[in-house]
């Protein structure tokens, strides 16, 4: 009988206490939420977007142009009609295959890795295929191919790819190339190039 009145006599917790706990909870709940739905947000905004700014091809060059190599003359200043000629220049000697310059901005927001380089459908530097010579590689480092990390683009920053060694064999001079570079989060770039 006594733990009865015991329990009669217990009081609750004041409606006020309460609604302060329920209004902690709420905004604690609300404030988890809102940083959870800022985290989703962000992986949703950033973007990967390369733009190929220029294109072209150019017969293979297998040695670059060697310019002339002058001293100063007799009366000591380079420039003047005394100079004397140490080395001829060597003009660049071409071989019978193309080589394509690719240069791409990356104007998304995040960093994009490009891994995979196609020409007509057919992937650069696949063991067996007629482009297994063919190389594609980055001014600022990296190559594209088998074997090969890839070639990594800050967001805002530009790059220069030489995709070389492109042969007779597979294609004839005046032909139009499909150029395509694909990158680790799925995306295609195709630019369309004339060999002269």
């Amino acid at each position: 009988m006594k733990a009865i009145k015991n329990l009669r006599e217990r009081r609750a917790i004041s409606p006020v206490i309460a609604t302060v706990i329920l209004v902690a909870v709420a905004i604690t709940v609300a404030v988890g939420v809102s940083y959870w739905m800022s985290g989703i947000a962000g992986q949703y905004t950033s973007f990967e977007k390369i733009e190929i700014q220029t294109g072209y091809a150019g017969k293979e060059e297998l040695t670059p142009f060697v310019p002339a190599v002058y001293t100063a003359g007799v009366d000591g200043i380079l420039g003047t009609a005394d100079d004397v000629l140490v080395t001829a220049a060597v003009p660049a000697t071409y071989g019978p295959g193309w080589d394509i310059i690719l240069v791409l901005k990356n104007s998304g927001t995040t960093s994009s890795t490009l891994i995979n380089c196609f020409i007509n459908e057919k992937l650069v530097g696949q063991t067996g295929s007629p482009l297994e010579l063919v190389t594609c590689t980055g001014l600022g480092g990296g190559m594209i191919g088998e074997g090969y990390v890839g070639i990594t683009i800050e967001s805002g920053q530009s790059e220069t790819i030489t995709i070389a060694g492109i042969s007779t064999g597979f294609t004839s001079a005046g032909t139009t190339l499909n150029v395509k570079l694909h990158s680790a989060a799925g995306m295609d770039y195709i630019r369309l190039i004339q060999l002269p």
